[in-house]
């Protein structure tokens, strides 16, 4: 394997990366470079996990790091609400292309940048939504997206369509180092669109965070978001969120209860 110019931490954390299930635990720079953008990333992102997990959502042991047909892991969880942040409505946290452009000295392994530009601030703080209002909108707009027709893309913050990703000539500009990849690599793996939930890694541009997750897990997952949802509302209307928490994880479907 060719690492240009990466010193040997950085070797080890990439080739830990590369050879095993990436999650934002192996580049905890980018999730603590998001948290330091906007206070309200970790605490949110907290109460998202704990919901998922007390609605059997997501992977329940530290063990298991892959997304499974029954379960979605909490590195794909923290892609969603990572792309949920990074839209014109929201906008707390910025594509991760702005935080790759300009890195000074940028890492690549295998022809990915491994590493973001840590000094780059977003002015997250000119929107004052509440915790409560991010919850409900996260959990909103997930309940109404289209897995069906689009990919998830956190690297620029943009749902594309499958059939772009079967195209490579129909994905923009911010796409460009996927398109480079399969046009320069003489074995290249593509990203696999073809799956129920699609979420394009934003280092490993040709990795689905969600291959395995079935379709059965997706319908189960928009009921569940569409009901959280609902309570948020709730909380948010009413100016209220004193019970919020308490009613979110205390209203736990079980999968075979949405049935």
């Amino acid at each position: 394997m060719r690492v240009g110019g990466a010193s040997e931490l950085v070797q080890k954390i990439a080739m830990a990366y590369l050879d095993s299930r990436p999650t934002l635990t192996t580049f905890p720079y980018l999730k603590n470079h998001c948290a330091s953008i906007d206070p309200r990333f970790k605490p949110s992102m907290t109460i998202i996990k704990y919901w998922a997990k007390l609605n059997e959502l997501s992977t329940q042991f530290s063990v298991i790091e892959e997304s499974t047909d029954l379960y979605i892991s909490n590195y794909a969880l923290e892609m969603l609400f990572l792309f949920y942040l990074q839209q014109p409505n929201v906008y707390l946290i910025p594509p991760i292309t702005t935080l790759k452009m300009n890195c000074r000295h940028p890492e690549f392994v295998n022809g990915w940048q491994i590493n973001i530009d840590e000094t780059i601030q977003h002015p997250s703080a000119d929107n004052k939504i509440l915790i409560p209002e991010l919850l409900w909108g996260f959990f909103k707009f997930y309940a109404e997206f289209d897995f069906e027709q689009f990919v998830i893309c956190p690297l620029d913050g943009c749902a594309h369509s499958r059939e772009a990703f079967q195209n490579i000539n129909e994905l923009p500009e911010s796409m460009n180092s996927y398109k480079e990849y399969i046009q320069n690599t003489r074995i290249a793996f593509l990203f696999d669109a073809t799956k129920p939930l699609c979420i394009q890694d934003p280092i490993v541009l040709n990795e689905n965070c969600c291959k395995r997750v079935s379709s059965n897990f997706v319908t189960s997952f928009k009921e569940h978001a569409d009901r959280a949802a609902s309570i948020c509302e709730i909380a948010c209307i009413n100016e209220d969120h004193s019970n919020l928490l308490q009613n979110l994880f205390e209203t736990s479907y079980k999968n075979n209860d949405l049935d």
